[in-house]
């Protein structure tokens, strides 16, 4: 059984920190649209009625825990990864493998298994000369159409960086580096995210002022 988070990583350590970009840009576009819709309702009207402040601030709430506020972070003595409704701490010593078919999951010691909501499966950077090859170039030339698919080079094109296998390869980067003692912490801590909990909440509260209103 995994004990609850006592402590959040000391603010010295040196941290990596992941998210996926698309998701984060989505995140801040939807709450800055949001807030402009507020603005602007308030500069229009001069006063804004209960629905009208309602729906764009559930939205803002909704777009913030679901996009922005996810991510995992690797410190030196634990991978953490925010959620939309807990925090997990995973101590090096503890993390026996990742595994990154769907998303990114980090597999304890135990047997246990944590999903990150904010790391997914991403398809492969793939460069220009095989996107002209594989047909997805906007213009190719007749040279370039008479030129064989290297499929193979699609494939096994890198990773991206924000991607679950490239986050899980860095995980297992830094526990090899991480050589922990037979003595290590192993202890996984788990507690609510009441950040996103109550962001949640009061979304949820909103939506239903903004039905009945």
């Amino acid at each position: 059984m995994p004990s609850r988070l006592a402590h959040t990583p000391d603010a010295t350590d040196q941290r990596r920190l992941f998210r996926q970009s698309g998701a984060m840009v989505l995140g801040i576009v939807t709450i800055v649209i949001c807030a402009v819709i507020l603005v602007f309702g308030l500069w229009s009207m001069h006063r804004l009625h209960a629905v009208d402040i309602a729906w764009p601030i559930a939205v803002a709430l909704l777009a913030w825990v679901l996009f922005v506020r996810p991510c995992v972070v690797l410190t030196e003595q634990a991978v953490v990864i925010h959620n939309l409704v807990r925090d997990v701490q995973i101590p090096w010593a503890a993390v026996e493998s990742t595994q990154s078919r769907w998303n990114l999951k980090v597999v304890t010691t135990g047997g246990a298994g944590y999903g990150s909501w904010a790391i997914t499966t991403q398809r492969r950077r793939v460069p220009r000369a095989q996107r002209i090859g594989l047909g997805m170039g906007n213009f190719r030339s007749r040279a370039e159409r008479k030129q064989p698919i290297d499929v193979g080079a699609y494939l096994n094109g890198p990773e991206r960086a924000q991607s679950a296998a490239a986050v899980a390869a860095s995980i297992d980067e830094m526990k090899a580096a991480s050589a922990p003692q037979p003595t290590g912490d192993t202890g996984v801590r788990v507690q609510p995210a009441w950040w996103g909990i109550a962001a949640l909440g009061a979304a949820v509260v909103l939506i239903v002022v903004g039905l009945l209103g």
